[in-house]
């Protein structure tokens, strides 16, 4: 029997690296291993369906930078893709590898410190929580107060302030005396705390929350419009909502697609995920629909296909379709993740595994 729950966490997970918020989920990566739970254990398999690590752990993490953290008997280390513990299993949890360092919480102390790939202390386990490195600087917390660190150890940006988001494009948002706001890799806050709420910044722009509404702001802070909802841009387009109804718009803040839907998602690989009354369909970047809404949802495309479900949100069965809106896997899962590098992680009532393209499994109950 595969242990569903654990399993498909590190699916997920598998898939948030991939890109999947991004549109990228079509990226394809022939060395990308996948988790793999029998008897209680976990290990990976390959894209065909091969056995490349036994299951030998109690859980396992997404391969980065060539290591992922494997825990046994309630400790942590890092394995290589043969399974081969490269950081032998000592700490209380750990996090993937960033930029060559990687989180770790040494019980004994209670704290979170980082390590090197080859498994030696760069930075002392001191701080109640870290967060990954990005552009160089770590977010770290002692005693609920926050500030960076660099890779040598060192504070770089004192630990002032009530939270903090990771850098991204030079700037990262930080909460100072209740608002939000950015501040620079010197520590200098360029944009004022003001906000109820503060993103990270894509594409040159980030989305902040202001008197109840939704705003898109440059890195100047200049505000350039704002919605009752908007989310990031992804190639040069936005979802936003207006009222009840979603649309899309350009990074001026105008509409490139009005907004006529209960909801909407991502364009990947040329479609999106529309919601017309209480069902899913695609529409294309004109805005024409392309495939019907008769889905109880829909999710993003990969690989030329999209999982989809039939009747209900609560009980309907998952399968996929083309891009003319044709089963070619008909519905019989409970849950169906998209296509990387051509498999497809589902879950049947009883037990879970791997399809291709086709339908076939290519590792679970029916291989």
């Amino acid at each position: 029997m595969i242990r569903r729950k654990a399993w498909w966490r590190c699916v997920c997970l598998a898939v948030a690296l991939a890109g999947a918020s991004a549109g990228s989920l079509g990226a394809q990566d022939s060395d990308r291993l996948f988790p793999i739970s029998r008897d209680g254990k976990m290990g990976f398999i390959d894209r065909k369906g091969a056995e490349v690590v036994r299951p030998q752990f109690d859980s396992v993490g997404s391969f980065c930078e060539g290591l992922a953290w494997a825990s046994v008997g309630g400790k942590h280390g890092y394995i290589d893709r043969t399974g081969a513990f490269v950081v032998k299993p000592q700490y209380g949890n750990a996090w993937d590898f960033a930029e060559g360092l990687a989180p770790v919480y040494v019980r004994g102390g209670s704290k979170w410190g980082f390590i090197d790939r080859a498994g030696k202390r760069v930075i002392a386990p001191e701080y109640d929580s870290v967060r990954g490195f990005s552009e160089g600087l770590a977010r770290v917390c002692i005693d609920y107060r926050y500030g960076y660190v660099n890779k040598a150890g060192a504070v770089v940006i004192a630990l002032a302030y009530e939270d903090a988001g990771r850098f991204r494009g030079g700037l990262a948002s930080v909460k100072k005396d209740g608002w939000w706001g950015y501040i620079d890799g010197k520590g200098e806050m360029v944009i004022k705390a003001q906000y109820d709420a503060a993103g990270e910044f894509e594409e040159g722009l980030a989305i902040v929350r202001t008197e109840g509404k939704e705003a898109c702001i440059d890195k100047e802070g200049k505000e350039l419009f704002r919605f009752d909802a908007v989310d990031g841009f992804s190639d040069g387009l936005s979802i936003a909502r207006s009222g009840e109804k979603h649309g899309y718009i350009d990074r001026k803040g105008a509409w490139v697609l009005e907004p006529k839907f209960e909801s909407a998602g991502w364009f990947c690989e040329g479609l999106a995920s529309v919601t017309v009354g209480d069902k899913q369909g695609y529409m294309d970047r004109t805005g024409k629909l392309v495939i019907e809404p008769r889905f109880a949802a829909a999710a993003p495309f990969s690989s030329g296909l999209a999982a989809v479900q039939t009747g209900d949100q609560k009980t309907g069965l998952w399968g996929y379709i083309d891009r003319t809106g044709k089963y070619v896997v008909e519905p019989r899962f409970a849950r169906a993740g998209p296509f990387l590098d051509g498999i497809a992680a589902v879950e049947l009532e009883e037990e879970s595994g791997y399809i291709d393209t086709r339908g076939k499994f290519v590792w679970g109950p029916a291989k």
